[in-house]
Order: structure tokens, then C-alpha cells, then sequence
């Protein structure tokens, strides 16, 4: 890599804990002056799911986009770094890496996920998914 790197840093967004690994890409993309591509992922199946809970999806998307539009890139914005957000629609996973692969990220940076047993023990999860198929380097930052 070199002092200036046009590819991007991938931050994947699922919660307020993601603002850690934000904070994280925020220094890297600092240091390497490479633009950062925030990015939240839906599942295929989540807009049948709210509908189920009788929930409107288009409200809780909106949500979402705001969010990332608003807290969780402000770090970028006052850091004065060129940044970009994306709403995925499909397996969080799969969708990330493609992405990824897409734009040739430097990396991906995710949050780590809840300690739960049940999690560790099936070895599921978006962060398990791409430290499994990732084919560039993929940061777990702890919350």
C-alpha cells in the first residue's frame, strides 16, 4: 500500500456498537488517506418479516439510512474524511464482500458481534462469514 490509496475502507454498520469499528477506519483511512464506504445490510427476507410483526420496513429503513447518514459517519465528517454510505439488500455476509470485492477495499472493519455461547459455538455471524471468505484483510473491533 502506499501513503495515498485510493481504495476504500469498507466499515460495516449493525448497531451503535459499530462505532467503534467506525472510529477505527476513521485513523486507517487517516493514515492511508483512503476514502471510507459505510455500509448497513438488510437481509432479502427482513421486508416479509417486519410485514409479519405488521412493522412498516420503510420506516425502520429509513431509519437506518439516516443513521448512517448522520451519527454514525459524524467521526468522518469532522475528521474531513471522503466517505460514502450504502444500504445492502441481501445475507449482511455475502453482500459486504461483494461489495468489497467490487471496489477493491484495502479492508473490511466490522464491530465485534454479541459474546453469546450459542454464537461462538456455531461459529455464525457476519464476522465469522467473512473471516471465512474474505480474501483481504477483515478488522473485528471490540465495542
Amino acid at each position: 500500500m502506499t501513503a495515498v490509496d485510493s481504495r476504500p475502507i469498507i466499515a460495516y454498520c449493525a448497531s451503535e456498537r459499530s462505532r467503534a469499528a467506525i472510529d477505527w477506519a476513521a485513523q486507517e483511512a487517516t493514515r492511508w488517506m483512503a476514502p471510507v464506504i459505510v455500509v448497513a445490510a438488510l437481509p432479502s427476507l427482513w421486508d416479509w418479516e417486519l410485514a409479519a410483526l405488521q412493522i412498516d420496513s420503510d420506516r425502520v429503513r429509513a431509519g437506518i439510512v439516516r443513521r448512517l447518514r448522520g451519527p454514525w459517519t459524524q467521526v468522518l465528517r469532522d475528521r474531513g474524511i471522503r466517505y460514502q454510505t450504502r444500504l445492502l439488500t441481501g445475507r449482511p455476509g455475502p453482500s459486504v464482500l461483494e461489495l468489497a470485492r467490487d471496489v477493491d477495499a484495502l479492508c473490511v472493519v466490522i464491530a465485534r458481534e454479541g459474546e453469546g455461547r450459542l454464537r461462538e459455538l456455531t461459529g455464525q455471524g457476519v464476522g465469522a462469514y467473512l473471516h471465512r471468505y474474505a480474501k483481504r484483510p477483515v478488522m473485528e473491533i471490540a465495542a
